[in-house]
């Protein structure tokens, strides 16, 4: 499993990283990784690589 997530403001993903997390180990998935972007980062080369690599291990 993956998690994207993208908001408009930094620091508001504690809570659902955490319930991705117990549902991983809930249904004993494979976690392959986590991106997470704020509004300025969301179309960037970084971020797009960085899903790409966790599309890659999928």
């Amino acid at each position: 499993m993956a998690l994207l997530m993208s908001s408009y403001s930094p620091g508001v993903y504690t809570g659902a990283t955490a319930e991705y997390h117990d549902i991983c180990n809930y249904w004993h998935a494979e976690d392959s990784g986590i991106v997470t972007a704020k509004i300025d980062e969301q179309k960037t080369d970084e971020t797009r690589q960085k899903i790409q690599a966790i599309v890659n291990n999928l």
